[in-house]
């Protein structure tokens, strides 16, 4: 009875701090991952998903077609929810708080599980449910894999330690929709070998559980080099080395224990403190910090297996974001959302020993009252990150302040300002990105859109045009098109028809070449233009507006 209790009370927390993103509209990525999306958009691409990277096409064909992601359920919910919410922001923030519940009752039960004691379990589940840093992972829905792959991979843990028959068969499958979550639980068989060391319970078929999990992670790594290869992101083309990331490794922990001690601020587009050079302070944190790990691993080991096994569950869901293989961006605080299991873990242990071992009512009257105070500080950074992702210009503008080295926040704050009127501003963000980093295409195409914009059509068509230089693509071509229409020139033609060819489903491609042909008042060719297209983009709404608005107008003639 008491777990239900616990339950319902993580539950009315969870939902309490995150509720207000409920309100939250589409911001950045989202855009890309789910409106811009046209796998979403049509529930017949299910099987597709599954044959392709996590991106839709057309933004493969993009400058975002980077880092070989392949993670065909996170894509598939998607298209679920576009189709059951409509595409409103209000039905997917509610999954993503929904799975957050899940995954804090998996945290208990994992508690629970291990220790037998129902307030360590509580106390564990409650930290996770209430911890700024998961933020992220929470209210920014291209955080989305985290949220499955950790429900999956607490779900086949659990599994792989019931008695239970069914349970068991289902933990593999579990295991598996964690790797087509996303790819950091890779991890996750070498997690239950350390776990099965801890515990060396005799176990019927034990070798052949292992052996299953061990054998998915093989086709999936077969599948992952043959079909969907890992690539470099062109952010990390000035990679300092293998030896470099490694050494660096100490720095990398650091800084996210900080960040589960000190959850402030918070913020976007967070940098790996990578090292530059052989021998310098990051070598001597790196052999300290080693030496740290090595030494206090070996006393759990010898003290509490509990404990080390927290450890190893940090440690080891740490790996696949600890840029030994580089990742992108090399830091994130979604990253910790699954390994901060393991911390939480060896945290609530000691708190709750602690308490039992406060010399009077008073001092534990004390701890109750630091850890409420705690707690309500949580809630207010909570609150105040959920309200930066009510808006696109609160979201860059915060994160540009705590990374100025982002060339990408200027651009996104550029492109946010042309969208509102605010060309001066615009202007200047933009040219302190490229100053950042040169020859950005995207930067140079919305320079391209702000110049149009303008009226300054020959410095549009020369940004442009030196962005489809680095980077041939739809987006640009149209972009290009619809600058040549407002010149009234017929390269406008061939501009839209490369993006066409570039994008078959690209519709607004189609929608702006139909328009040129209106203006020349070439209505049969509009006609067809726009037709092929709502063949293509079904869901472009300006087919649906202005189609019966055409057919009206050859009618008359």
């Amino acid at each position: 009875m008491k777990r239900y209790v616990h339950f319902c009370i993580l539950a009315a927390l969870v939902f309490s701090l995150y509720a207000s993103i409920l309100q939250n509209p589409f911001v950045w990525d989202d855009h890309i991952f789910i409106l811009q999306n046209e796998f979403v958009r049509d529930l017949k691409n299910i099987p597709i998903l599954f044959k392709s990277e996590f991106f839709s096409k057309s933004s493969q064909e993009s400058s975002f077609k980077e880092g070989g992601y392949y993670r065909p359920f996170v894509m598939v919910f998607y298209t679920l929810e576009y189709h059951l919410w409509r595409g409103k922001p209000f039905g997917f923030h509610l999954i993503s708080i929904l799975l957050h519940i899940l995954n804090v009752f998996c945290v208990y039960l994992l508690i629970q599980r291990l220790l037998q004691d129902e307030k360590i379990s509580f106390l564990g589940a409650l930290l996770f449910a209430s911890h700024p840093l998961h933020t992220e992972a929470v209210s920014y829905l291209p955080s989305r894999g985290d949220l499955f792959a950790t429900f999956f991979c607490l779900i086949s843990f659990l599994g792989f330690l019931s008695s239970k028959k069914k349970f068991k068969v289902l933990a593999p499958l579990s295991f598996l929709l964690a790797l087509l979550s996303k790819e950091t639980a890779i991890v996750f068989p070498m997690l239950l070998f350390v776990f099965e060391r801890c515990h060396p319970i005799k176990r019927k078929h034990w070798l052949l559980q292992h052996t299953v999990y061990w054998a998915l992670l093989l086709g999936y790594l077969a599948l992952r080099f043959f079909f969907f290869p890992f690539r470099l992101h062109p952010a990390l083309l000035m990679d300092p080395g293998l030896l470099l990331r490694i050494l660096s490794f100490g720095k990398l922990i650091l800084s996210y224990l900080s960040l589960l001690l000190f959850p402030y601020p918070l913020h976007l587009e967070r940098t790996a403190p990578f090292q530059t050079a052989l021998w310098d302070f990051g070598t001597l944190l790196f052999i300290l910090v080693g030496g740290l790990l090595i030494g206090l691993g070996r006393l759990l080991w010898r003290k509490n297996r509990f404990l080390f096994f927290g450890l190893a569950w940090f440690l080891i869901n740490l790996l696949p974001v600890s840029n030994v293989i580089p990742v992108y961006p090399t830091m994130a605080e979604h990253y910790l959302y699954l390994p901060s299991i393991g911390f939480f873990l060896i945290l609530s242990f000691f708190l709750n020993l602690l308490f039992k071992r406060a010399s009077s009512r008073g001092v534990q009257k004390f701890f109750l009252f630091s850890g409420f105070l705690i707690l309500t500080c949580y809630a207010s950074v909570i609150a105040n990150r959920n309200r930066d992702y009510s808006d696109e210009m609160a979201l860059f503008t915060q994160t540009a302040i705590h990374a100025p080295q982002s060339s990408l926040m200027y651009n996104n704050l550029g492109s946010v300002c042309l969208s509102r009127g605010f060309v001066k501003e615009a202007v200047e963000l933009f040219e302190k990105s490229l100053k950042l980093m040169p020859n950005q295409p995207l930067v140079l195409a919305n320079l391209g859109t702000l110049h149009r914009q303008l009226k300054n059509y020959d410095k549009a068509i020369l940004f442009l045009k030196k962005a489809l230089e680095l980077n041939e693509n739809a987006f640009f071509w149209n972009k290009l098109g619809i600058t040549y229409a407002e010149m009234e020139k017929e390269d406008a033609v061939e501009a839209f028809q490369k993006a066409i060819k570039l994008n078959p489903s690209f519709g607004e491609a189609y929608f702006n070449l139909g328009v040129y042909y209106w203006n020349k008042n070439e209505l049969e060719k509009t006609l067809r233009v726009w037709e092929e297209g709502r063949r293509k983009d079904p869901d472009y709404p300006h087919f649906k507006t202005w189609l019966p608005v055409l057919k009206e107008k050859m009618s008359k003639k």
